[in-house]
C-alpha cells in the first residue's frame, strides 16, 4: 500500500509540476502569449463561438466579483483538489485512480491556457470538465456504496424457513 501511495503522489506532483512549469514558460514572454491568445480569439470568432466578452463582462465590471473570482481561481481550487485526492486515496482507492486519471485532462488544458495566455473559452471548457469529473466521482461513489451493500447482502447466509418460523413464534 505504501508503494502505491508513493507512486500516486509522484504522478500527482508530476502533473502539478507540468502545470506550474508551463506557467513559468510564459512569465518572460507576455507579448508572445498575447499573440497566441489573439490567434485563438480570431479562430473562435471565425467559428462563431467567441462569447468570452459577453460572458465575462458581468464579473469583470464588478470589482467585488472580479476579486472573488480571482481568489477562487488562484487560491481555491488547489486546496480543494489536494483535499479531494487525499481523501479519495485513503478511503476510496478505486475512485482515486479514476479521479487521478481525470485530472490529467484538466491539467493539460491548464497548461494550454497558461502557455497561450488564453483565459477565455478554454477556462469555460476546463470548468465544465472539472464539474463533470466531480459529478462522475459522486456517481462512482454511489455505485461503489451500492455494490458494497449488495455484496454484504449476498454474504449473509440465507434464513431457513424453520428459523423464520421460530422467530415469528417468539
Amino acid at each position: 500500500m505504501a508503494w502505491w501511495i508513493l507512486r500516486q503522489t509522484i504522478l500527482a506532483v508530476g502533473a502539478i509540476a507540468a502545470y506550474f512549469g508551463a506557467r513559468g514558460l510564459t512569465k518572460g514572454s507576455v507579448d508572445e502569449a498575447l499573440r497566441h491568445s489573439q490567434v485563438i480569439i480570431e479562430c473562435e470568432q471565425r467559428l462563431g463561438i467567441y462569447v468570452e466578452e459577453s460572458v465575462a463582462e458581468p464579473i469583470a465590471s464588478s470589482p467585488v466579483l472580479a476579486t472573488l473570482a480571482n481568489w477562487v481561481y488562484i487560491g481555491g481550487h488547489w486546496p480543494l483538489i489536494v483535499t479531494t485526492m487525499v481523501w479519495s486515496g485513503i478511503w476510496h482507492p478505486r475512485i482515486f485512480v479514476r479521479l487521478r486519471d481525470g485530472m490529467v485532462v484538466p491539467v493539460l488544458m491548464g497548461v494550454a491556457v497558461v502557455v497561450t495566455a488564453n483565459h477565455y473559452i478554454l477556462d469555460v471548457v476546463a470548468g465544465v470538465v472539472l464539474v463533470l469529473i466531480g459529478h462522475l466521482a459522486a456517481l462512482a461513489l454511489a455505485l461503489e456504496r451500492r455494490r458494497d451493500r449488495r455484496a454484504a447482502l449476498v454474504a449473509r447466509p440465507p434464513v431457513r424457513d424453520d428459523e423464520s418460523a421460530e422467530r415469528t413464534a417468539r
